[in-house]
């Protein structure tokens, strides 16, 4: 009986032992979880509203260089992230176009978050974890209305010296559509 169960708890531990998550890559340094409003950041905030019904509730939040090249992505809702684009084309299609490649989509996928107010952190460093330098870049948040509709906000802001706001303007593929309040009032906000 004994030898029975001695069996079977080292069946369990064998059995366990791969349940564990494995480390983070070491050649993928782990973002920090920053407040907004934290010193030497960016933060890019807006109103969410969930919408209802199949095709919507993604988006995606970057920051590109000012030649429109990818620095870092701040967040891409899960299902997108993990693989959703594959299956529905349509899906912030604009961020997986310029992210394939550069981004690690795991790292940075996120939960669709509730309705409200939102804001995501760029701790001012690249994907890969190397410091940006000082400058203007533009700051892009794009949703996924509906199948191929979809609103895309992009604006300028300078970092590296001053504190600095920016708003970024709306445009919508079509602006009569139910779910363009999904994504609105996009802001950014440095801390010197």
């Amino acid at each position: 009986m004994k030898r029975i169960i001695a069996l079977a708890l080292i069946g369990l531990v064998l059995m366990c032992a791969g349940c564990s998550k494995a480390e983070p890559s070491p050649s993928a340094p782990p973002t920090p979880t920053l407040a907004p409003g934290t010193p030497g950041t960016l933060t890019v905030s807006f109103d969410f509203e969930r919408q209802s019904g199949v095709a919507s509730n993604q988006f995606a939040v970057w920051i590109e260089d000012m030649d429109g090249q990818m620095v870092k992505t701040m967040v891409a809702t899960n299902y997108t992230a993990s693989g959703g684009y594959a299956k529905r084309k349509d899906s912030i299609a604009l961020w997986v176009e310029r992210a394939k490649g550069t981004v690690d989509f795991d790292a940075v996928a996120g939960a669709t978050p509730q309705s409200g107010p939102v804001a995501y952190v760029w701790d001012l460093t690249y994907d890969n974890g190397e410091a940006a330098p000082a400058g203007t870049y533009k700051f892009l948040v794009l949703g996924t209305l509906r199948w191929k509709n979809y609103v895309l906000c992009t604006g300028e802001i300078a970092v590296g010296g001053a504190n600095a706001t920016a708003e970024a303007p709306a445009q919508f593929v079509d602006e009569t559509a139910k779910e363009c309040g999904m994504i609105a009032n996009v802001r950014a906000e440095y801390i010197a």
